[in-house]
């Protein structure tokens, strides 16, 4: 059993697989990186403390690039996660759209609060954020398309781990593309493609290919669910960032499986805001899409 994240888990009985072994130039414009404060509230009473300061946070960011930037922030939900009234509510889960304005390199919590009105509990913070503008032009034909190959986006978690079931990614990108594919889970985001047993991420224009690849999977390699214990479900995303150059967000690890269990980089999501602001807009698209674990006995 090999996990690549925390809940997505990678088993197999791998045997001797040999690993498949220009950095781009990402120079940008110099533009001034801001640094502003910024404050959200919002209802806590449906959430865990843990999940509502979470997205508190979140939202805060979205508000401190609107205030840096001046532009129009979306942030990316799926619709299924609204009509059955569940959220991914922790720092990673919202990807933050600007448009061509910026993204958070790095945030401080000046003030977190619970705030108790009419009955209800509200979650308060206020942050002190620097944010980076992002160089360059969106190109419109550059896209990137990723959706499960189970349309149901629910998976059951089951006491033995090989009886869980199975993720199956599929990518496709309009243009020639290098890619790179995050799992996010309420308290992690690692990097789940590249890694040790396929470090080629090279995507032709208008082919779909898949994660795992089948021909590992074919060799006993699968990405499995869990939930951490103590939970009942849980909420999680897999994000794809596609690149028209090779720019890795961190180095691959050297394969090494530790009980059962690939070693993946984790990372923070000033990390991964401070890796999206340095490649030209023009230059990568991301897509994400979102699902849910639930535990076998809580069916």
């Amino acid at each position: 059993m090999i996990l690549l994240a925390t809940a997505l888990l990678l088993v197999a009985a791998l045997g001797n697989l040999k690993l498949a072994t220009a950095q781009a130039d990402t120079t940008r414009a110099d533009l001034e990186a801001k640094t502003v404060t910024a404050e959200y509230e919002l209802y806590a009473s449906n959430r865990t403390l843990q999940e509502a300061r979470q997205e508190a946070i979140d939202r805060a960011q979205a508000e401190a690039v609107r205030k840096a930037i001046g532009t129009q922030v979306q942030a990316q939900r799926r619709s299924s996660t609204i009509e059955t009234g569940e959220e991914v509510v922790n720092r990673f889960s919202q990807v933050v759209r600007t448009g061509a304005s910026g993204r958070v390199v790095d945030s401080e919590v000046l003030k977190d609060t619970l705030r108790g009105r009419g009955g209800s509990t509200f979650q308060y913070v206020r942050i002190r954020a620097t944010v980076e503008p992002t160089s360059g032009r969106p190109d419109p034909g550059f896209s990137v398309d990723l959706r499960l190959t189970d349309d149901d986006q629910t998976f059951v978690a089951r006491d033995r781990l090989e009886e869980s079931d199975e993720i199956i990614a599929e990518i496709e990108v309009s243009k020639d593309a290098y890619l790179t594919l995050f799992s996010v889970t309420p308290d992690t985001l690692q990097v789940i493609w590249p890694n040790s047993l396929s470090e080629d991420t090279f995507v032709s224009a208008g082919k779909a290919v898949q994660f795992p690849p089948p021909d590992l999977r074919a060799r006993g390699l699968h990405l499995r669910v869990e939930v951490p214990e103590g939970r009942a479900q849980i909420t999680e995303r897999l994000v794809a960032v596609a690149t028209k150059q090779r720019i890795p967000f961190q180095e691959v690890p050297d394969y090494e499986v530790k009980g059962g269990r690939l070693t993946t980089p984790q990372a923070s999501v000033q990390a991964l805001n401070q890796w999206l602001v340095d490649i030209p807009l023009g230059r990568r698209v991301l897509q994400s899409v979102t699902y849910e674990v639930i535990r076998a006995s809580s069916r």
